[in-house]
This record gives structure tokens, sequence and C-alpha cells, in this order.
């Protein structure tokens, strides 16, 4: 069976990243496109992860068009996740979608961004970066509030006491005294959170949001850590204390990953081609 790098003489050098080292073995893993090999090229102490692809499948304007492609984008970022994924070393990932013409312009990249690739891999060199997601039950957290709060406490036992009329007055008042109550818990509780886990962590990216579903828990928290690597036990150790200690949140923790949030690289194009 043909190899679809051969179905055209013009090739052009798709990048996945670039890791520090010689002689580095291509990992074993699919490339974007099916039958198409993951290959290295080095360029003194640095290294490209590459796949060679026919040049008239993979022109800047076909490719601008099949980023709009949902069906065609998924399985191949996918895929470029992978092969980053599966290197046994820092890595520093280039944009998805970075093409060079020839693998001369592959190297041309590598000894042009030398010191910026150098910077990046050296900050990686033993650590690895971890996802947090934290999610707030708007139920559970006013659960919460209600057993906590004194005022609220006193708010609801004044309204057992009161005809109903009345009752409904003070549940309007109450139920803004519990949404209230509840922002403050969260807020509080979330830079409770990040100043305990600081001293197990290199550096963050990202922070508080707000994304609501119509089911289920809120997302108000989303971060990436860099996290030495002789330190993540540490950190796994606080995070238990920190999930124990405020039941009303729920933890997301994903990884190890490449860290792809805290490699500074240079912002390649398609029309490298």
């Amino acid at each position: 069976m043909q190899t679809i790098v051969q179905e055209s003489q013009a090739l052009a050098y798709y990048v996945y990243g670039v890791v520090l080292g010689q002689n580095i073995a291509a990992p074993a893993v699919p490339a974007i496109e099916p039958d198409a090999p993951v290959l290295c090229v080095g360029e003194g102490e640095l290294t490209a992860l590459v796949t060679p692809l026919p040049l008239d499948r993979f022109d800047p304007d076909l490719l601008e068009e099949r980023l709009s492609d949902l069906e065609w984008l998924e399985p191949r970022a996918r895929a470029h996740q992978a092969v980053l994924a599966s290197v046994a070393a820092p890595v520093a990932p280039l944009r998805f979608g970075t093409i060079f013409r020839d693998e001369e312009g592959v190297r041309s990249m590598l000894r042009t961004n030398r010191a910026l690739f150098r910077t990046a891999l050296d900050r990686l060199v033993g650590r690895r970066e971890w996802g947090l997601k934290i999610y707030a039950d708007p139920k559970r957290v006013a659960d919460y509030v209600c057993g906590a709060s004194e005022h609220v406490r006193s708010m609801i036992i004044q309204r057992s006491r009161m005809s109903s009329g009345a009752a409904y007055l003070i549940q309007k008042k109450l139920d803004m005294r519990i949404l209230d109550e509840s922002r403050k818990l969260t807020e509080r509780s979330l830079c409770e959170i990040q100043t305990r886990l600081s001293t197990s962590i290199v550096a963050s990216a990202g922070g508080a949001v707000s994304r609501r579903s119509e089911e289920g828990p809120e997302l108000i928290f989303s971060v990436a850590y860099l996290i030495d690597e002789v330190r993540f036990t540490k950190f796994a150790a606080e995070l238990d204390v920190i999930v124990e200690r405020y039941p009303w949140l729920g933890f997301e923790l994903s990884g190890p990953w490449p860290a792809y949030s805290f490699a500074t690289t240079p912002a390649q194009e398609s029309g490298d081609v």
C-alpha cells in the first residue's frame, strides 16, 4: 500500500513542535494524516517533530479553507496534540497548521528561533503542565450557606413564624441574601484555594471564569499549572486537603500534559509554505 507522502513529489513539512536534543526517536503515533509518518528534523541541539505531506493537498489557501471544517479539523487537531503528548521530554508546541515548503525551511526556522526555543525549553526541564477545573453547583453552595450563615438561619426561622403574605416578602429578601452570600463564599474559596496551591507550583495560566450550564454545575475556575515533577506529590496532597475543605465545590484535575501554556514559541503561519 502506498503512503500519503508518495502521492505527490512536492512535499510540505507539517511541524508539531520542537524538543531539545539530538538523535531524538520519532514517536510511534499516528500523524495528522493517515499513513503519513512522524519524523524528526534536527538542527544543532534542537529537533522538530514533522510530517511530510503532499503540497498539492496542503497549500495555504486550501488549509485555511479546511480550518473552518470541523469534521476535517477535529481528528487532525487530536492527532496534533497526541504527537506532542507522546514525547517523553519538554516540547515547545507550534500552532496547528504550521507548514514549511521543505526540510531546509524547517531547519532555517530552528536556526532563526534558536534562542527563543532554548529559553522556552530550558524552563520546562523537569516540569509538567497540569490542568485544574473547579465547578460550583448553585444548590450545594446555597445549602452550605443556609447551614453556615447565622444571618440566613435567622431569616429562615423568622419566615417560619410569619403569615403566608409576610413570609413571601421575606422569602424574596432571603433569596437575595443567599445569592449574595453564595457569590461571596465562592469568591473567597477561590482566593483561598489559589493561595494554598501557590506554594507547590512554578507558574499558572488562567483563573476565574463563568461558564454556566443548563444542567449541572457551573465552571468557575480553569487554570493550567506548571509544576516541578519532584513537587507534584506535595501539590496533589494539598489538593486532597482542599477537596475535603470545600465540599460545596467540584474539582477536576487533568494531566500531565506538554506545557502548552508555558512554552513561548514563534508564531508560525501556514503561509510559510
